[in-house]
């Protein structure tokens, strides 16, 4: 999203609601999810939401736009659950 909106919870509230969905009308039982290494804010969007980082320093990606070197976060179900029992 544009720098205007950045550090207003923007980005953690999309993530919540998508992982909401996935884990509760989908039927996931785990969500993997991995940021370029030159983005670390989109890991501490991860992280706000519970998501944990998989052991190693990073995966190569490649993608249309080039090859990326990325850190890898994911998150059970019953995780999630305990997180949002919480709130």
């Amino acid at each position: 999203i544009g720098f205007p909106w950045w550090g207003q919870g923007i980005c953690t509230g999309a993530l919540a609601a998508v992982m909401g969905y996935m884990f509760w009308e989908v039927g996931c039982r785990t969500l993997i999810a991995m940021h370029a290494l030159e983005n670390p804010a989109s890991g501490r969007v991860m992280e706000k939401c519970g998501m944990l980082r998989r052991p190693g320093d990073s995966v190569p990606i490649s993608t249309e736009n080039g090859l990326f070197n990325c850190r890898v976060y994911e998150l059970g179900r019953s995780e999630f659950d305990k997180l949002c029992a919480i709130f």
